[in-house]
């Protein structure tokens, strides 16, 4: 099975992000520890 995607290229026509401030109070804040499943 061949993948025709690479995926270290970005398709021509994505448009670029805009930053709307929406995380903007997010700087700065500590992300609180969760317990995550391991196998």
């Amino acid at each position: 099975m061949s993948n025709r995607h690479d995926l270290t290229r970005l398709p021509p026509d994505l448009p670029v992000p805009q930053d709307d401030g929406a995380c903007d109070h997010l700087a700065g804040r500590r992300v609180p520890a969760i317990a995550l499943p391991s196998t």
